[in-house]
Order: C-alpha cells, then sequence, then structure tokens
C-alpha cells in the first residue's frame, strides 16, 4: 500500500501527541520507583528505570489509538494504562535479554551485565555463578507486577477496570506462553522420534504461533485492544482492529527477524549476532530448511553455535538470500500488508482515522530499526 503524505503526516502527529504526553509520564514514574527502601535493591530498581526510557513507545501509542477509535475523547484517560504496556515492556525484554544472553538493549548495557559488572568493579566473587542473570529476572518480575499495580491503582474506581486488567493480564500470558514455546522449540523440532514431515509441521506451525503470541499479543493486539475496552468499543469494531493488529503484528516480527539478520547492532540496539548465535527459528530459517536443503548443512555451520563471527554473519546472509529465504520473508509481509489494507478500506472509522491507520502501516512497513 503506498500510503499519501496526508496519511503519513495524520499517524506522525497521532503518535508525536501520544508519545510527548506518555514519555513525560513515564519519567514521572521512573522518577517515583528508581528507589528501593533496602539499598541492596536500589541498583536494580534504578536500571529499570533507566532501560524503561528512550524506547520508542509504540505500544503505549496504540493504546492511545485504541482508545481513540472507541471514541474516547480525553485520551490522557488511558495514560496509565499505555503507561503500563511499556512497564511490561521493559520487564519482558530484561527477560529476554537473559534468555538471548544479549549484552546491549536500547543503547545500554542489559541489567544483569550491569550488575555483573557490579560485581567485577567491587572484587566481589560470584559464587553461584548465574548471580547476575538470577537478579535481572527478578528486576523483570518486579516489572511485571509494577504493570498490573499502575492499571489496578490508576482506574480503581474505573466501572472497566476488571475487564481491563484480565484483558491485560491475558496479554501477559500469552507474551510468556510466546516466550516459552520459542525457547523450547529449538529442542523439541529436532526429536528424533518425529517423521521428517511432522518435524517440518511443527517448525511451520509453532513459529506462526510464536509470531502471534510473542509479537501479534504483545506488540499490536494487546495494547489497542486493551485501549479499546477502556474506551467501551462495540463487538464489530474490536473484532476489526483485532484483525488489523494481527496483519500488523505478523508484519512487524518478520520485519524484526530480518532486521535481526542484516541489520547493524548499531542500528537495533542490540547484538548483530544475536539471532544466529542463539538460533533463533524464523520465517527465514523455517524457508531454507523446508526448501533448500543444499543450503541447509551450510546454515547449520553457523546457526545456533552460540558464537558466531563477522565473517560467518556475512555467511549466513548470503544463505538467506541465495536460499530464496529473504525474498519469502519479504513477500510474506507484502501479503500482510496488503491484507491489513483491504481491512482498513473496510472498517466503519472516519476518513481522518483511516489517514492514522494506513499511516501506522506505512511506517511499520518501511521500519529500518
Amino acid at each position: 500500500m503506498q500510503a499519501s503524505e496526508e496519511d503519513k503526516k495524520a499517524f506522525r502527529d497521532f503518535y508525536e501527541s501520544s508519545r510527548t504526553r506518555l514519555a513525560k509520564r513515564i519519567g514521572e514514574w521512573n522518577c517515583a520507583n528508581a528507589q528501593d527502601p533496602q539499598p541492596l535493591l536500589a541498583s536494580f530498581t534504578e536500571a529499570f528505570a533507566d532501560l524503561n526510557s528512550g524506547g520508542k513507545l509504540l505500544r503505549g501509542m496504540l493504546v492511545h489509538l485504541g482508545a481513540h477509535l472507541a471514541g474516547m475523547e480525553d485520551l490522557s484517560e488511558g495514560d496509565c494504562l499505555a503507561l503500563a504496556f511499556e512497564i511490561f515492556q521493559t520487564a519482558v525484554l530484561i527477560h529476554d535479554d537473559i534468555i538471548d544472553h544479549a549484552t546491549i538493549r536500547r543503547g545500554k548495557a542489559c541489567v544483569h551485565k550491569r550488575y555483573e559488572r557490579s560485581l567485577n568493579e567491587r572484587g566481589i566473587r560470584d559464587r553461584a555463578g548465574d548471580t547476575p542473570s538470577s537478579a535481572a529476572l527478578c528486576t523483570g518480575d518486579l516489572g511485571l507486577y509494577l504493570a498490573n499495580l499502575a492499571i489496578a491503582e490508576a482506574y480503581a474506581s474505573h466501572p472497566r477496570l476488571p475487564a481491563v486488567l484480565a484483558f491485560f493480564d491475558r496479554v501477559v500470558l500469552d507474551t510468556i506462553r510466546g516466550e516459552l514455546l520459542d525457547v523450547i522449540l529449538p529442542c523439541e523440532w529436532t526429536d528424533p522420534s518425529l517423521s521428517d514431515e511432522d518435524r517440518a509441521k511443527l517448525l511451520s506451525s509453532s513459529v506462526s504461533e510464536i509470531y502471534y503470541l510473542k509479537t501479534a499479543q504483545y506488540s499490536t493486539v494487546g495494547p489497542t485492544h486493551a485501549g479499546m475496552i477502556l474506551a467501551g468499543a462495540e463487538e464489530e469494531l474490536l473484532r476489526d482492529v483485532d484483525g488489523l493488529m494481527t496483519y500488523l503484528g505478523e508484519m512487524f516480527q518478520i520485519r524484526d527477524d530480518v532486521l535481526g539478520i542484516f541489520a547493524s547492532g548499531d542500528v537495533m540496539g542490540k547484538d548483530a549476532a544475536g539471532d544466529i548465535a542463539e538460533g533463533k527459528l524464523t520465517i527465514l530459517y523455517q524457508y531454507v530448511q523446508a526448501h533448500s536443503p543444499q543450503h541447509t548443512a551450510e546454515l547449520e555451520k553457523y546457526y545456533g553455535t552460540g558464537r558466531v563471527t563477522a565473517a560467518e554473519i556475512v555467511a549466513v546472509q548470503r544463505i538467506f538470500r541465495e536460499s530464496g529465504a529473504l525474498a519469502h520473508a519479504m513477500s510474506r509481509a507484502q501479503e500482510l500488508s496488503d491484507s491489513a489494507a483491504e481491512i482498513i478500506d473496510g472498517m466503519h472509522v472516519t476518513e481522518e482515522d483511516r489517514k492514522i491507520l494506513r499511516g501506522l502501516l506505512d511506517y511499520l512497513e518501511s521500519r529500518t530499526h
């Protein structure tokens, strides 16, 4: 879909308005929650608050967008719900960084790396051997419940609090389920008791489900739907927007997977080799496995080995290009974009709202980081 300049401006204006107001609210929350009365814990709450700043605030904006589409006149009413989704994202990223053995997040040291560095600088021996990761895990847990608490306290007297809080918790659960599936799939799909056909089906279906649970629910459907619940949206609009955001979520993840392989670490704000070293099972990897046996053996030399050199990254990039995996992924992303555009054209919303949605589609479709 070719978005017009009016579409892009409509979305940009909405996004900037949301981001400006939400950044202020997040800054206030960070200041209020950076300190802990227990001195030994203060460095972790400070690290959480620091990591909780500087993001794109896309999920928070989508909360506002959902509320706007459902007719909420004063979008500041949705600020605390938007804040909760941003706190939730930070918590999940801390967990994700432990799982991925990452070192950089949002251009800053990951929480577990910060504590590891602190111990080293003070000459403290880590007797357990994994204390920084365990401490970061607990810090992420704190964030999950701080997000929940932000909703419960902000909307204590709101008639839709039960529905909003229940839905938010379902989004959290789906995200964790998706992460768990993502963690175990690299082992489970290689189960020697599976036939080649069953193995291929398991890989294909699981990658699709991970895209829905980890990205669509967490990044697009969840925040938008939550904002719509808060604003009292009608069922028809909820269904239309959920369908749209599901397409956008999968497209978002495909773009993320492609950028994870082909963008530099400076662009992505995390280790460039992370997905390759981890052996992340994506649409790119799945395509090579299913359609290019001649490239599969070479790919396995580098994929999921834990340590990847610059030359090996280049080799994996070449494999994904030569096998047709990159072209397939980009084609699938375009199909999702076209389906999303069809939904936007058929939605019962104002033309101004349609412009914002077309601008959102263009933003996600053309993202480079």
